[in-house]
């Protein structure tokens, strides 16, 4: 019961139809109402996230769902659902707190990225900027090595930069839970 309540069982079993190579890949950010409409997806995206991390616990359905600044993506072709990513919007902080951030004297909740540039790249301003974090990437393991995660990345950045942000933050490098630098231009 509590595997099944909480998304954490069985996921179902694999598409048995490949990617059409004719077909576009659709991304788009879900709304949190699609998940009430349609409770097969919220198990078909969340199972994905299951399947791709180890670490994925009860928790991150409730922040999927509730988390402020949090968005779902998801990559689909045909109706499938073939990859999906997790994205924070992190930033804009209030000039009054960057030289503490700075020092390292004070940590803001929910703003992992824009934090670490500041204090590891030493971008003192890099806290009052905007940008979005991908707190977690997944593919389903069929559609791997296909550019699946490529097209959302693609797509996550091309929609951050239309908002405006500064940064798209990606899982690329090997420090403070994968956070990216600024992105160039």
């Amino acid at each position: 019961f509590a595997f099944r309540s909480l998304l954490l069982g069985d996921w179902g079993s694999p598409p048995d139809q490949p990617v059409l190579e004719s077909g576009p890949v659709e991304v788009v950010c879900l709304e949190r109402d699609d998940f009430l409409r349609d409770e097969g997806l919220l198990a078909e995206v969340f199972g994905l996230l299951v399947a791709a991390h180890y670490r994925t616990r009860p928790f991150d359905l409730r922040h999927m769902l509730d988390g402020p600044n949090v968005s779902v993506w998801l990559a689909r072709q045909s109706g499938r659902v073939l990859g999906t990513a997790l994205v924070v919007r992190e930033g804009g902080i209030e000039r009054e707190y960057l030289e503490d951030i700075f020092l390292g004297r004070r940590r803001l909740p929910g703003h992992l990225a824009a934090q670490s540039f500041s204090i590891r790249l030493g971008f003192r301003e890099a806290p009052a900027l905007t940008g979005d974090r991908v707190m977690r990437l997944a593919v389903h393991p069929q559609y791997r090595r296909r550019g699946i995660g490529s097209c959302l990345l693609t797509g996550l950045a091309e929609q951050a930069r239309a908002e405006g942000c500064d940064w798209p933050g990606f899982p690329l490098w090997g420090f403070a839970g994968g956070v990216a630098g600024p992105a160039a231009g």
